[in-house]
Formats: structure tokens, sequence, C-alpha cells
């Protein structure tokens, strides 16, 4: 019997996982990313770490494939600032890990569906992956904005104006402005392109495993012949009739292949070769409209096109117009792109989608090549204008509008999710079927925030002492618009408008300048993140919290008696332990409000991200200052500094959060965000960090596939936490072919301190819902409500019975996971043995069948749950458990004996 355990979040070491000292581990196969260990300690029975006889316990460590950064060169300071760079990278990519969660908690396609479902689930599709796309131009456009408006066109300018980059920017001053521009474009396109270049090797290292490679296919007779190899004894002995053959499931993560998913190498090409027409347009427009003297418009006409006469250099306008039209016909590319390996939704045969995405890149890089020549080798202002200057803006065209449009257009999106799911069964999913919403509203707030944050903060440090504010143009004891002098709007004689800042004081004078853009977003989303916290952390701590009721169903203290250790100077008293229990299921029934606080969260971003746009598009269109707005301009220019202030100090302290975490190793930032953003494939966004999931399940299941090919071989896939969702998945990819779908019969699930009910199954129920685990379904957490699950309860004490989920008669029933996952559907499969531990103390804990054991009129039994004990009395002090160390509870013990065939053992 092979014990095999994964750990969950915060990457928990084999040592730890194993319960023995650290150096009583070695390693049995892997590398440092994905690893097997033994423990090399022998344990007498009741002490950590002890292993029952019969059985050979493994841990399998996956942390380090989504919590390491790379690692550059030293340890010395050139190193360590590119370990700070890397992991301020990762932090700023975390909208798109999000913004790919957003495809994955739409409605799925699922059996029986109609043409006309499956259309709106096809268009469902585009709108999630052009939601990602725009994430990842916002991401563009800030790099152009620190790049070209900033670094090019304000700093390389005037280096007086960026006093602390001066000695960098004086060589440019000597430039012409296409000199300038076409040396810093390369800045954001660079960006995009290690965005890319990294996902590119992620997908090398992560799709195809050894071990596991008849996933995508049957194997052929080769392959049967080596799998039938190990240790020299055959599969099946002399004499032995074959396995029967077993229905295959019905699951998408059953689906052959799911976990090997290629295809969206082409959604990667397409969102590169949109950044760069975005950059490519940028650099156009600016060319063209910065050296306007009469045309208005893209007037191809003969006067137009006499250049010397003219400043309306009408080769930039067709370039910009075709940037334009190529960034467009990018968009729909990636809007019908196919990128999912599910059957029948979008996967085609076609292969025009290879062949356009690299047409459309190459494209994209010939038009920017052009445009950069032309900007460096080619003719300038004051040759196109006769020796007289043209008008030189000091701002890149387009930077301040850009990110409005692209939040609107986000916005956009996000409420159309409202609508993505069906009306029927919306209670059964988080916040009512609206998760596509609630993932892009808190993607795009995250996206905006950030850019917004890297724009104040790198203004505010090269403008010096001016203040904020400054940076909009204003000044203490200046009339807010200074006379002759438009903030960010130009407009010429011929009427046209654009971006510009002319006439009033000398640029020396106001310093550098941003776009309000930026300001107002990022001002009202921190605004309004501060609102929403204050709202539920006043919400979660005003309310009491009790769970007695519910634990007591279960047989918890204090229905049951504590037993107090004897021994000991001064044993622990039982009125003191049951108070510190008490606290700590508080403590774990407000954070299982978790559902709850993202629904007010994303509620206040997105009246936020309304209010901001509204506040900038009525400034940009009546030419006026974000001040403005109000009869007291002093009070708003007053909260626009504290706001602008606010966002440079939030930028300040997670740099300083992040160099201070690449000081201990190549650790990766908010790595327990990562353990469950990236499990997801990269359908969505393809430049998120890779989906760990894609080697992690196959090397789980290529592990019980290799323990099992022998006959006589039994395996116990014991799961804490998120390795929970791991597990299950790699019994999904057992079930996906005939080979290894008779190897389920002789698996046993061990489960202990999951979230597979109330969350995972309510935000991707198409992946692990309900019908996929063949499980109760959930009402909602209720937020106010003294135990937050107190209505689900009372559901479930009259729930239907499941079927095979009938009253019990044994004295310790063992339960089945018998959903779609390892099943047809239709009750023909394999159900797997399944025991499943749980306590009110553990945070991050629940069951997993029912929040009841049995309902009223005892119809059925949850023969998967059991409570685990909340004391741990294994130890030198008592302690009251919560999310960790549930293998060092009896109730573990008893489980995982029960499930390998092994004889209780009792204490002394």
């Amino acid at each position: 019997m092979l014990e095999l355990r994964v750990h969950g979040v915060n990457n928990t070491t084999p040592a730890a996982l194993l319960d023995v000292p650290a150096d009583s581990v070695k390693l049995k196969s892997g590398d440092k990313l994905g690893s097997f260990w033994q423990s090399t300690a022998a344990a007498a029975e009741g002490k950590h770490g002890h292993v029952p006889a019969g059985i050979t316990r493994e841990a399998y460590s996956w942390g380090g494939m989504v919590r390491t950064t790379p690692q550059f060169g030293s340890s010395g300071a050139g190193g360590k600032i590119a370990a700070v760079g890397a992991r301020v990278f990762y932090a700023l990519i975390l909208p798109f890990s999000i913004g790919n969660a957003v495809q994955w908690a739409r409605r799925l396609t699922q059996p029986g569906d109609s043409k006309g479902r499956k259309r709106w689930i096809a268009i469902t599709a585009g709108i999630a992956r052009v939601f990602g796309l725009i994430l990842t131009l916002l991401f563009t456009t800030t790099l152009a904005t620190l790049a070209i408006d900033i670094g090019a066109l304000q700093c390389a300018a005037d280096a007086s104006r960026c006093e602390p980059l001066k000695s960098v920017f004086e060589p440019m001053e000597g430039w012409s402005p296409g000199q300038r521009v076409a040396l810093m474009a390369l800045v954001p396109v660079a960006g995009v392109a290690i965005l890319w270049a990294i996902s590119a090797v992620s997908r090398l290292r992560y799709d195809v495993l050894p071990g596991m490679e008849d996933n995508a296919a049957e194997p052929g007779a080769a392959d049967k012949v080596e799998a039938d190899k190990v240790d020299d004894k055959p599969q099946v002995p002399d004499g032995a009739e074959p396995a029967p053959a077993v229905a295959p499931a019905g699951a998408v993560l059953s689906i052959p292949g799911f976990w090997s998913n290629r295809v969206t190498r082409h959604l990667a090409r397409a969102h590169l070769a949109a950044a760069v027409c975005l950059v490519a347009a940028f650099a156009a427009v600016q060319a063209s409209l910065g050296w306007r003297t009469t045309c208005a418009g893209v007037d191809l006409s003969a006067t137009c096109m006499d250049v010397p006469q003219d400043g309306w250099f009408w080769p930039y306008a067709v370039l910009a117009w075709a940037a334009a039209l190529l960034l467009v016909i990018a968009v729909l590319l990636v809007a019908i792109l196919p990128t999912m390996t599910i059957q029948p939704e979008e996967e085609r045969r076609a292969k025009w989608p290879n062949w356009m995405s690299i047409l459309v890149l190459v494209l994209s890089f010939v038009m920017l090549g052009v445009i950069l020549l032309l900007l460096a080798f080619g003719p300038t202002a004051p040759d196109l204008t006769g020796g007289v200057p043209a008008t030189t803006p000091d701002r890149l065209y387009g930077a301040g509008n850009t990110p409005l449009v692209l939040v609107i257009a986000g916005a956009v999106c996000a409420l159309s999710g409202v609508s993505w799911r069906p009306a029927a069964g919306r209670w059964k999913t988080a916040w009512a079927g609206c998760g596509p919403a609630v993932f892009m509203t808190l993607a795009l707030a995250l996206a905006a925030g950030s850019s917004a944050i890297a724009v104040v903060m790198i203004g505010d440090w090269l403008n010096g002492s001016k203040g904020p504010t400054a940076l909009l143009g204003w000044t203490q004891g200046d009339v807010p618009e200074p006379p002759g002098r438009i903030d960010l709007d130009w407009t010429d004689t011929s009427g046209a408008t654009g971006e510009v800042s002319i006439g009033g004081p000398a640029p020396e004078a106001m310093g550098l300048e941003i776009s309000r853009s930026y300001v107002a977003l990022g001002a009202l989303i921190l605004l309004g993140l501060i609102v929403s916290v204050l709202i539920f952390l006043a919400i979660a701590f005003l309310r009491p919290r009790d769970v007695t009721d519910r634990a007591e169903a279960w047989g918890a203290p204090p229905a049951i008696a504590i037993d107090v250790p004897g021994g000991g100077v001064l044993p622990p008293s039982p009125r003191a332990l049951l108070s510190r229990i008490q606290a700590k299921r508080r403590a774990a029934a407000r954070l299982h409000l978790a559902e709850a606080g993202a629904g007010v969260v994303s509620i206040t971003l997105a009246v936020s991200i309304v209010i901001a746009i509204a506040w900038t598009w009525w400034a940009t269109a009546e030419s006026r200052t974000l001040w403005s707005v109000g009869g007291n301009e002093q009070l708003i220019v007053n909260f626009l500094d504290i706001g602008m202030l606010a966002l440079a100090g939030v930028g300040l302290l997670l740099v300083g959060v992040l160099a201070a975490g690449a000081s201990s190793g190549a650790t990766r930032p908010l790595g327990i965000v990562w353990d469950i953003a990236c499990y997801l494939p990269q359908t969505g966004h393809p430049f998120g960090p890779p989906c760990y999931a894609e080697r992690a399940v196959p090397e789980i299941a290529g592990r019980l596939n290799a323990w099992l090919r022998r006959p006589d071989r039994r395996a116990v896939l014991a799961a804490h936490s998120m390795g929970g969702v791991l597990a299950v998945s790699s019994l999904g990819v057992l079930a996906s072919v005939e080979s290894t779908r008779s190897q389920l019969s002789r698996i046993s699930l061990l489960t202990f301190g999951i979230q597979l009910r109330p969350f995972f199954g309510r935000m991707l129920p198409e992946l692990l819902g309900p019908d996929v685990l063949g499980i109760q379904p959930v009402q909602r957490p209720r937020l106010w409500a003294a135990d937050p699950w107190m209505k689900d309860f009372e559901a479930q004490q009259n729930a239907l019975a499941l079927p095979r989920n009938v009253a019990s008669t044994a004295a310790m029933p063992v339960g089945r996971l018998d959903g779609t996952l390892v099943t047809d559907g239709n009750s023909d499969g394999t159900p797997i043995r399944w025991v499943s531990l749980w306590r009110a103390t553990d945070p991050l804990g629940f069951p997993v069948m029912s929040t009841v054991i049995e309902p009223t009129d005892a119809s059925w039994h949850n023969d998967v749950d059991r409570y685990a004990a909340e004391l741990d009395l294994s130890g030198y002090m008592v302690e009251v458990g919560a999310h960790g160390e549930y293998y060092r509870a009896k109730s573990y013990d008893d489980a995982l004996r029960q499930l390998a065939g092994v004889p209780p053992w009792s204490a002394p």
C-alpha cells in the first residue's frame, strides 16, 4: 500500500509533510520544482512520523513550481537588483492570472446543451479572451507612458526636469524628438516580449511530462510493452483475466489531454502582436501629429502630400492607420482563437490560427521597424517645415486617453459577465452566478491600480519636491488653469484636438506631467479598496460569531468532555482549553466569509471605477482639469494630493516588501495567491505565471500509475488543502484513458482541510462542482449570520439523497467519490473510496460531502466527512489544531488504516 501525501498552499516542506525532523528525509525522485520524498527515520507507534506496517509513505512536493522565481547570477549587488526586479515583475502580472480565471468561471459546455447555448458559450469565451488582451494592452500603455511620455518626450527633452536621472537623459537632449521616441519605444516592446518569452518557456517546461504521455492518446503497442515492465514482473499474472473495461468518465477534468494544452501559443502571439501594434501606433501618431502645421485629419491631397509646405507628414499618417488596422485584426484574432482543449466547445482542427497568428506578429514587427527607422533616420520636423520648427509637444499623444478607453472596454466586459451563466441553479455558484464579473472587476481594478501606482510613484520621484499634484500641472498659488495653457489637451486652427500641454509656463517651471487617467483611476480605486475592506472588517468583527451548534452536531466539544492529558507540572484546564477552541472557531468563521468579502470588495471597486471613468471623461470632454468638477477646487486638489501620495506610498511599500523578500531566496511574492490562481490552464491570458498543475497533476497521476501497474498493489492518495484539488484532478487524468481507468478501483482518497465544496465547487462548478465530485451543492455563506454556514446546515437537514448516498449501517463506513470525474454520469464507472477530515477551528477546512452527518429523516448518511480532533495532544504543549498537522489526529490514523486495510491502533 502506497500512501502518497500531497501538501497544500504555503509550500509545506517534505519533512513537515512526513512529520519527521528536517534531516530525516531523502529524495526519491524529482527536481527542485516537483519531487517525491521518503522518510529515513523510524518512529514508534503513537509518535510523530510513524508509518504503519504494510504502508510505504511518500510525500510529493510541488510548491517550487509556482513559488520560485528565476535566479540571475551570483548573490552580489547585480544579482540582488535583478531578483528584486523579477519579484516586482511577478507582482505586476498578478492581474493576468485573475483574468485567466474568468475563462473557467463562466459556463462551460455540458452534454445536452442546445446549439444556441453552445453559441452563447463560445461568445463568452471570446469576450473573456478579449478582456485578457485589454489587460495586456493596459500593461503596454503603462510602459509606453513611462518610457515615451515621461522618458523620451519630457526627461530626455530637458534633463533638468528629471533631476534624479539627469545624467541618464542629458546625452539625449541634442537628439531629435523622433530619435528619442524611436529609442524609448523599444522599452514597452521589450517588456511584453519578455512576457511572451517567459510564457513560451513555461509551456515547454510544463506541457509534456514523462510517465503519462498516453494522457493525450491511447498508447501504441510499444508503449504497452514498456508499461507491462515493472521490476521485471508482468502487469497481469499468467492465467489471470485482464481487468474488465470501465466506462469513460464524463467530467471536464477527465478529458484526455486536458493538462496538455498547447494551443495557447497562438493566443500568446496575438497578444504580443497587439502590444507591438499599439506601440507602433503611438510612435506613428506622435510623429504625424507632432509635426502638424495646417492639415487636419488624414488628408492625402496634393497639398498635404507636399511635405516641404506642410508638416502633416503623410507616411506616418498611413502607418498610424495601418498599425490601428492591424491592432483591430489582432483583437479579432484573440476573440475567435480556440484555446481550450474541451470538446466540443472550441477545439477546431483547422490550422489557420497558427499561420494567422504568425502572420499578424510578423507584420506588426515589420511595421514597428519601419516606423522606428523613419523616426531615427528620416527627415526631422524642421526639415519638413522649411527650417521653422513645427509644434513640438512635450507629451505623448493618446497616452492619457488610451488607459481610459481600455478601462472602459474592460468595464463593459465585466458588466457582461453578470449574464454569462444561466439563471437556473445560480444559487449553487459563487456570487449568484456572477463569478466572471467578479473576477474581471478584481483583475481590472488591480491592473489599473498597479499602473497608476507605477506611473505616479516614478513621476513623483522624478519630479522632485514640487508636490504630487504638480504632475497634473497644478502648483500652489497658481490659477488652476493658467492663461494660455491647456492642460493635456490642444486645439489647432483646423479644429483638430489631442493631448498636449501648449503655452503657459515653461516646462521647466511646470516640471513633469502625467495623464489624468492614471491619477483619477488610481486614487478612486485605492479609496474604494480601503472603504470595502473597512466595511468587510466592520461586519466581520462587529457581529459575534458562534458555530457551537454546528460543531456539536459533529460530536465536537463541549458535547463531549475535553480529555485533559495527565502528567506534567501544570495540566491545562478544560475550561481554558474550551475557551481557546471557541476563539479559534470564531476566527475561522470570520475567514470563512471569503466569498462574501470578495463580493463586497468587487462591488465597491466597480463603483469606484465607474466614478473614475465619469470624472476623467468629463474633464477630457470639457478640456478641464480634474479639480474643476466641483465648487471647492482646493478640496479636490487636496484629495488628489493625498491620493497620489498614498499611491506613491503603496508603491514604495510594495517595492520594499518585494526587495526584502528577494534577500531570503528565490521565493515568488504572494506565494499563496499564486498557489491558487495558477492552478488553471492559461487559456484566457497567456502571459501570467505558468500553470503548475499542467505538471503537478500528471506527475501525481504518473506516480500512481507506476505503482499500480502491479495488480497486487493499492494506494491511498492523502491530500491537504490545495493538494486536494490536485489529487482529484490526478484521478481525472487516470480516468481519462482506458489504460489507467481500471486502476481507480485500487485507489482510495484521504483529504483533510480542503475547500472543494464551498470554494472551488462554487467558483468552478464545471471543473470541481457537485456533479463532478458527487457531493451535495452548498448554499452561500451569510455575511451577517453568527454562523456563516447555518443556512446551508439547515438546508442540508432536508436535502435529498445523492445516488449511492444511502443510510449506512456499518460502524465506520467509507464514502465514495462517484461523480462524473470517475464515472460517465450515469453511475457507470469506478467510484473512489473517500474519507475527508475537517474541524471548525480550521479557517480553510470544510466538510466536502455535506454540512451535516445525516438529514433529519435519516434517509441518507454522510460517509465521507469525519470530524478531526481540535486538540493536538501529541506534542510537549497542548495545541489547538487549525489548518495544519491533521496527520497527528487519531482520526487521520484511523482513516488511513481503514483505507489501507491495516489493523487499527489503540493508545496504551
